[in-house]
């Protein structure tokens, strides 16, 4: 698969991750059926499984060899986005009944560190990724990849809020849930962290020459 269609099916990824988490928080009562649940989220794997090729895809296809800042923060976002994925399975692990690896699969350890782990190597991507289009000058690029580095910088808090709250207060209280008593917060702050990131996937899919090839 080449590098334009890992980022159209990236993109795609993203709305449904935010649909499937939007949909999730404004009506939790759409997910009690155990069907429904694990449907979802053999979906959301496979969005997980899409960034993941993205990130793949653009270290193999788009960074050069003297482009070492670039090349390694790829791989940082690589091994970033396969442990969202890898938290997708853990969560299929439970709604299947899955019994292999029991104390990992149901300890809140995870969820409270891996989003914010992976959170925080996908933002050094975009940081690096803006850098190389600062120096390139391509306006559109930079500016959709400073937005996405915006909106990983707002997950990355709001991650980081997570994993505070669950060593200091004890108890693990997803992002979506703590947004559950503010619906107004729940559409600016993630919506707007989401509108960030896909609006970099648009740019990328239509500005890129090298993902045709061209150059």
């Amino acid at each position: 698969m080449n590098l334009k269609k890992a980022t159209m099916l990236a993109a795609v990824g993203v709305v449904y991750t935010f649909i499937y988490r939007s949909v999730a928080t404004l009506f939790p009562g759409s997910f009690t059926d155990l069907q429904v649940v694990q449907f979802t989220l053999v979906l959301s794997l496979i969005a997980s499984m899409f960034l993941v090729n993205f990130f793949y895809s653009f270290l193999r296809e788009y960074v050069g060899d003297k482009q070492t800042t670039l090349k390694n923060t790829a791989v940082l976002a690589v091994v970033g986005a396969a442990a969202l994925a890898l938290l997708d399975v853990k969560e299929l692990f439970v709604v299947f009944d899955v019994d292999l690896f029991r104390s990992a699969v149901h300890s809140r350890n995870l969820d409270a560190i891996v989003p914010l782990l992976s959170s925080v190597l996908i933002l050094s991507f975009f940081i690096a990724f803006y850098r190389e289009t600062t120096r390139q000058k391509r306006s559109a690029l930079r500016k959709a990849t400073f937005l996405a580095t915006v909106g990983s910088a707002v997950s990355t808090g709001m991650f980081a809020f997570v994993l505070f709250n669950y060593i200091y207060q004890g108890t693990f209280t997803p992002v979506a849930a703590a947004f559950q008593a503010a619906p107004a917060a729940f559409l600016l702050v993630p919506a707007a962290s989401f509108a960030a990131v896909l609006y970099f996937f648009i740019v990328f899919y239509r500005e890129d020459t090298r993902v045709d090839g061209s150059s």
